[in-house]
């Protein structure tokens, strides 16, 4: 029969982009031993934090901390690592992403994207941090505790006492325990449209998935439980790896890609030989009837295709939507030709979408498909400054400033699920659920209007787009 260990550490909640404690903390020197970590915040030494992402490993996530207005971490290349530029306000909060399934580093459709928010109040990311998190600390370590005691029962686990500190790593270093429970928490998430598990729903996931894959590791594991959870996650398509590629902040795919995905455009000399298809490759059958695959990507009004090493070919269209009889002009070797377009249908013109740090105005935002919408109201000049400037620099996000102050009742939401007043400022935070697809749309709106310091008459609306709801 296991030892129950029962050791008191703390994590906290927050909801997208909340005002939660302010710490500082050395997480090198953090005691495993005893309850600091509950009684007060770490207390980081160095200038920079670096938080770790996992459930499955997180690319391309929004990491932001707590602070008014947010603080956000950036990616470091090629890896789940988040840096913040300086000590974090906690809990930190994660929002959108992809979890790469098969661990290779590279986004393609056998993996997943990320549309559950995580949170944390240390320097790692995981479902079970999430799963932990509370306002109250003695609600957190109470959670801790009990889930760390129904763990180590006799039956429930593997033989090995897990600890604490186990509990908190990432799942793809913690013992066997650690992943599956991270799993369970992931899966109920999933299945119940994206509402936090009880402590009771965590050990039935765990008693259940369990019996998966006896002998497999953290990463082999974690992909028998995405199979097992089928429809209830959403993979990425052809066209997210695309727009990835394309480095497409707001996850729309260019006017002219679009164009030429969708329609048949002849009479434009060298380019005919090419096929746009619909997974968004080019492919071009070459003398000895072989297909390939040239690499492509559009600029604006041009669309530039690599075939070999230094062979580059540019068309440069007359408009983003090109239209039948408009002309463009083809680039090759330095030679150009001018060619008028022959197009059997018409393209439907997408509606524009108002980007980052444009001049302010009244445009109508249609933010229907945009899955977290943080809105800003009432701030200073240079809070503005600072919103657009954190917003642009992180990938997924898209921003813009506009002349009247938006509510998030202005894009689909209604009742708030919480508000507060801290410094001055009002929060409102809602969440809604399409019923359909059971999946979740955020909206947090943070009113600066009697804040003691950083308001003004600027209005900021930052949304977040991770696919169909």
């Amino acid at each position: 029969m296991k030892q129950n260990n029962k050791i008191g550490m703390s994590l906290a909640l927050a909801s997208l982009i909340t005002l939660g404690v302010t710490g500082c903390g050395d997480s090198n020197n953090a005691s495993d031993n005893n309850n600091n970590d509950v009684k007060k915040p770490l207390v980081v030494k160095s200038s920079t934090v670096d938080i770790t992402v996992e459930r499955g490993k997180v690319y391309d996530a929004n990491v932001s901390d707590s602070s008014t207005p947010a603080q956000v971490a950036i990616q470091k290349s090629g890896k789940n690592i988040y840096t913040f530029a300086k000590a974090p306000t906690y809990p930190v909060v994660v929002n959108g992403g992809w979890i790469d399934v098969n661990d290779d580093g590279k986004m393609d459709t056998s993996d997943i994207k990320l549309d559950i928010e995580m949170k944390s109040y240390g320097t790692t990311v995981t479902p079970i941090t999430t799963f932990l998190a509370d306002v109250d600390e003695k609600v957190r370590e109470k959670k801790l505790n009990d889930l760390l005691s129904r763990l180590n029962e006799a039956g429930i686990g593997s033989d090995t006492i897990i600890t604490a500190k186990e509990l908190l790593q990432v799942p793809s270093k913690a013992p066997r325990d650690v992943f599956v429970a991270a799993n369970a928490i992931y899966k109920d998430i999933k299945e119940h449209s994206n509402a936090l598990p009880s402590e009771d729903a965590v050990i039935s996931q765990f008693t259940t998935i369990n019996t998966l894959g006896t002998n497999a590791n953290a990463k082999d594991f974690e992909k028998l439980v995405i199979v097992d959870l089928g429809s209830y996650v959403e993979k990425i398509s052809d066209q997210d790896v695309f727009e990835f590629k394309q480095d497409v902040k707001d996850s729309v795919v260019p006017d002219l890609a679009k164009a030429l995905l969708l329609n048949k455009m002849t009479n434009m000399g060298f380019l005919d030989k090419f096929t746009f298809n619909s997974d968004y490759t080019l492919t071009l059958k070459n003398p000895k009837g072989i297909y390939v695959a040239p690499k492509w990507r559009v600029e604006g009004k041009k669309l530039i295709i690599s075939q070999y090493g230094d062979d580059i070919r540019e068309y440069t269209f007359a408009s983003q939507t090109p239209t039948n009889g408009s002309d463009v002009t083809e680039l090759n070797n330095g030679k150009t030709t001018l060619y008028v377009i022959n197009i059997s249908n018409s393209v439907v013109t997408p509606p524009s979408d108002t980007k980052g740090d444009e001049t302010p105005s009244d445009t109508v935002l249609d933010l229907s498909g945009y899955t977290s919408v943080i809105i800003y109201k009432n701030v200073s000049e240079l809070t503005s400054t600072s919103l657009l400037g954190a917003y642009k620099n992180n990938a997924g996000f898209s921003s813009t400033a506009v002349s009247t102050a938006k509510s998030c009742t202005d894009f689909g939401f209604t009742t708030p699920i919480s508000q507060t007043n801290a410094g001055g400022i009002s929060t409102k935070t809602y969440s809604v659920v399409n019923m359909t697809t059971y999946k979740s749309r955020t909206c947090s709106e943070f009113d600066y209007t009697n804040a003691s310091y950083g308001g003004g008459s600027e209005n900021i609306v930052a949304y977040y787009n991770i696919g169909s709801l």
